[in-house]
C-alpha cells in the first residue's frame, strides 16, 4: 500500500502515525470539541442543485455523520435543512457507502444555538424511550 503521508492520531499512544485514506484528517482537539448526539433526526441535504433526504446517525455543533442513499464528493459544500433549527452550510470530510460526515461551517453563536436545540432534542428523545411507569405496589402498614 502507498504511503500518502496523511498523519493520523494513535489512539493507544496519543501520537501522530502515517495514514492511508483519502480522507481530511481533523485534528484531534477538534474531534473532541464537540460532543455528539445520538439524535434521531430526518433532514434534507442540499448538494450540487440535488436535494435529498437523509437520516442522522450522530451530530453536535460542529457535525454530523448522515445515512442516505446518495453520497456527496468529497470536499463538497452542503446545506443541511433540518426542520427543528433551519439549513446550517458545511463540507463533506468523509465518505463511506451510504453514509458520509460533514464539518460544519457556522459561527460560535450559531454553533450555542444549534447545541441547545440538539440537548433539547435529545431530552425529548430520552422522555420517548423512558419505560412507562408500571403499576405501583403499595405495602400495608
Amino acid at each position: 500500500m502507498r504511503n500518502r503521508g496523511l498523519k493520523q492520531l494513535d489512539l493507544f499512544t496519543g501520537e501522530a502515525a502515517t495514514a492511508s485514506t483519502g480522507h481530511i484528517r481533523v485534528s484531534a482537539d477538534e474531534k473532541r470539541r464537540f460532543i455528539r448526539n445520538p439524535v434521531p433526526l430526518q433532514i434534507q441535504v442540499i448538494a450540487d442543485g440535488d436535494a435529498f433526504s437523509a437520516h442522522v446517525i450522530d451530530i453536535s455543533a460542529g457535525g454530523a455523520r448522515l445515512v442516505c442513499a446518495l453520497v456527496p464528493r468529497i470536499n463538497a459544500v452542503i446545506e443541511l435543512d433540518i426542520a427543528e433549527f433551519g439549513r446550517i452550510r458545511g463540507q463533506v470530510v468523509r465518505r463511506f457507502p451510504y453514509s458520509f460526515a460533514v464539518a460544519f461551517d457556522i459561527e460560535a453563536e450559531r454553533q450555542s444555538q444549534l447545541t441547545e436545540c440538539l440537548t433539547a432534542a435529545a431530552a425529548h428523545t430520552a422522555e420517548d424511550a423512558a419505560p412507562a411507569p408500571g403499576p405501583r405496589r403499595h405495602d400495608a402498614a
